[in-house]
C-alpha cells in the first residue's frame, strides 16, 4: 500500500503538496487512507479533527450504546484536535462549530484542504474559510441524486450545494452516482477524480479466509444449521435503514416452505420492535447479535450467505464492501448509492438491486433465487470478491494524489 501507478507531474518529495484533511472525528474507513497518504513523499499530510469520538469511547446516539472502534484510528499519520464551541454528540451537532479550523487553514499555508462533505459544522466552517482565504479545497463525500426531498427543500439545497460544489478546485467522487451528482452542477470533467470509498480489503480478506473453517461453530452459537441459507443485515437498527423489510421478507419465504434464516447485526431504536415482529410472525432461525466491532465483523459475515441492505436512505453503505470482501453477494435497495455503471453492485452479477420498500421483490426476486440456488450464490459471491479487489485503498489514494497534482499544476499555470 502507498504506491500507485500514477506519477505526478507537479508535486514531488522535493516539492510536496501540503494537504490538510478536515474530518469532524476519526472514522474507521478513513484511517487506512490517511496512513497511505502519510507514506507518499509528494504529500505532506495533517488531519484536522474536531473530536476523537470513535477513537475514544463515546455514546452513539443512534445505536443507543457507548462504542469505541477496536482497530487503530490514529496511528501512522499526523493529526490535530481543534477546539470547538462545545462537546458535540453527533456529526450534525452545532457544537462542532470551530473558530480554530479557520485559524488553522488561514495561517498554516496549506496548498489545499480535503473536506469530506458539508454535513457537520466543522466541515461548513472549513469550506467557508477556504472560500474566503482562497485555499483550494478538494471536496468529497457520499451525496447521490437518489434521495427523496420536498420541492422547496430540494431547490434550496440545489442552490447552496451547487455554490459549494462549483467553487471546489477538485471533486473526488466515491462512486458512479456521486459523479452524476457533481455533473448535474456543471462541473468540468477535468476537475473530477475517482475516489472509490473503500475499506481495508486485505484485513477483511485475511479474516474471512481464516473464519471459513469456523462457520459450523459460529452457526452453532446461533442455533442455526450450517447448511441453512442465511441473510445478514448489518447496521443501525433504525427506521431509515428499514430492517423490518428483511424480517418480513424472511417471513414470506418461510411461509412458502423455504427453510432459511437471518442475522441482524447492530443496535438501535427499532430493535425491540423487530424482535416483537419476529415473534409475531413466528419466524425461526432469526438472530439478533447486537453491536459487533470491526475485528469480529468479518467472522460473522463469513458465516452468512448474502447481505441485505434495504435502506430508505443509504448514501454509501460500506458494509456492502465488507460483505463483498467476505465473498457474499449483496442485495440492496435502489436508495443505497453503490450501484450504477462501473460501481460495485452490478445487478445480476455481484448481487441484486430492488426498489426500496418492495418487500415482495426483496423476498421473491432477490433473496429467493440466491437461497434456492447454491451455485448461483457461489458464482455471485466470487464475482463480488473479485470486484471489490479492484476497489481498495490504493485506488482511493490515487484519486487524492491526482487531484493534488492537478491543483498544483493549476497554481503553476496561474
Amino acid at each position: 500500500m502507498g504506491k500507485t501507478d500514477f506519477n505526478p507531474l507537479n508535486i514531488s518529495a522535493a516539492k510536496p503538496f501540503r494537504l490538510a484533511v478536515v474530518n469532524a472525528f476519526p472514522i474507521q474507513y478513513h484511517a487506512p487512507l490517511f496512513r497511505a497518504l502519510a507514506q507518499r513523499p509528494e504529500i505532506e499530510l495533517t488531519v484536522l479533527y474536531a473530536s476523537l469520538l470513535g477513537a475514544e469511547e463515546a455514546r452513539d446516539y443512534e445505536l443507543g450504546i457507548d462504542i469505541k472502534w477496536d482497530i487503530p484510528l490514529l496511528d501512522g499519520y499526523e493529526y490535530k484536535v481543534l477546539k470547538t464551541v462545545g462537546d458535540a454528540k453527533s456529526a450534525a451537532d452545532w457544537r462542532f462549530f470551530s473558530f480554530a479550523v479557520t485559524s488553522e487553514l488561514s495561517e498554516k499555508n496549506f496548498d489545499g484542504a480535503l473536506i469530506h462533505g458539508w454535513g457537520s459544522w466543522f466541515d461548513r466552517v472549513a469550506i467557508a474559510t477556504c472560500m474566503a482565504k482562497k485555499v483550494p479545497y478538494l471536496l468529497t463525500g457520499d451525496s447521490a441524486p437518489i434521495f427523496p426531498e420536498s420541492p422547496i427543500k430540494g431547490a434550496l439545497k440545489h442552490i447552496l450545494i451547487g455554490w459549494v460544489v462549483r467553487r471546489a478546485s477538485a471533486l473526488l467522487y466515491t462512486g458512479t452516482l456521486q459523479r452524476i451528482f457533481y455533473e448535474r452542477f456543471g462541473v468540468q470533467n477535468e476537475r473530477l477524480f475517482p475516489h472509490p470509498l473503500a475499506i481495508e480489503n486485505d484485513r477483511f480478506f485475511r479474516a474471512s479466509e481464516k473464519a471459513i473453517k469456523s462457520v459450523p461453530e459460529i452457526r452453532g452459537e446461533w442455533g442455526i444449521d450450517p447448511d441453512l441459507p442465511v441473510a445478514v443485515l448489518a447496521g443501525k437498527l433504525i427506521e431509515r435503514k428499514r430492517p423490518a423489510d428483511l424480517i418480513r421478507a424472511i417471513g414470506v419465504l418461510q411461509e412458502s416452505g423455504l427453510e432459511c434464516g437471518a442475522v441482524l447485526i447492530g443496535e438501535g431504536s427499532e430493535r425491540a420492535e423487530l424482535e416483537h415482529l419476529t415473534r409475531q410472525l413466528g419466524l425461526k432461525n432469526v438472530v439478533f447479535t447486537g453491536f459487533v466491532n470491526q475485528v469480529e465483523l468479518p467472522r460473522i459475515l463469513t458465516a452468512c450467505d448474502l447481505l441485505v441492505l434495504p435502506s430508505e436512505i443509504e448514501p454509501r453503505g460500506l458494509v456492502i464492501n465488507e460483505a463483498m470482501a467476505c465473498g457474499l453477494p449483496v442485495v440492496i435497495s435502489h436508495r443505497a448509492a453503490d450501484w450504477g455503471p462501473g460501481d460495485i453492485v452490478a445487478d445480476g452479477i455481484t448481487g441484486y438491486v430492488y426498489f426500496a420498500g418492495d418487500t415482495d421483490a426483496l423476498a421473491n426476486k432477490c433473496i429467493r433465487p440466491l437461497f434456492e440456488d447454491a451455485a448461483l450464490r457461489q458464482k455471485m459471491g466470487i464475482a463480488a470478491r473479485q470486484r471489490i479487489e479492484t476497489w481498495g485503498i490504493e485506488e482511493r489514494l490515487e484519486g487524492v494524489v491526482r487531484a493534488a497534482d492537478y491543483i498544483a499544476g493549476m497554481k503553476t499555470s496561474d
